[in-house]
């Protein structure tokens, strides 16, 4: 059989489409993902970025981010209460005998969702903090909103969390207070 150059140019646009074709879903997935940001300083890494010595002492740190929603898939006031009772129950008692190298447990960070603010959620959330179990950001369910408006938000509820609840963070420079927000 004897191959027209018709066919020819058919067989190599597949072959070039099997090929092309997948190079760009990866492409696209790549991109989707903000890889063009890192990958180099990844892939090309100097090993002098490492830890130091071999037999010295590293640094890990492990950050989980918590929505901390008492009140999601509907729950009632009630369960939402005993939400909170089990963590402050359970929490001191499962994590109490983990210490890291300064002897502090493991720390959890509770951001409160400013939607659901019940005054008595976070006082029982802040005798977790005030036992160095942890302590409370900010969340903020804001679509659709203007920044004017999330603005007010965050404010009013930095200053319900920091002055009403004794809970966030003062910057020992500024004297500010100062949250994380997801």
């Amino acid at each position: 059989m004897v191959l027209s150059l018709v066919h020819l140019r058919w067989i190599i646009a597949a072959v070039a489409s099997l090929v092309t074709l997948p190079l760009v879903g990866v492409f696209l997935l790549a991109r989707a993902r903000n890889v063009q940001y890192w990958i180099r300083p990844y892939l090309f890494a100097s090993e002098s970025r490492g830890g130091g010595e071999d037999d010295q002492p590293i640094d890990v740190f492990i950050a989980v981010c918590d929505h901390f929603e008492p009140e999601c898939y509907g729950a009632d006031r009630e369960t939402a209460r005993s939400r909170v009772a089990r963590w402050v129950q359970d929490y001191p008692r499962l994590f109490e005998g983990f210490r890291d190298s300064r002897g502090r447990a493991p720390q959890h960070t509770y951001f409160f969702p400013q939607d659901e603010y019940r005054p008595e959620y976070l006082d029982e959330l802040k005798r977790l903090c005030d036992a160095g179990f942890g302590d409370v950001d900010v969340h903020l369910h804001h679509d659709a909103d203007t920044a004017a408006g999330l603005r007010d938000k965050l404010e009013e509820f930095r200053e319900t969390l920091s002055v009403r609840h004794g809970l966030l963070r003062e910057d020992p420079r500024t004297g500010r207070t100062v949250y994380g927000f997801i």
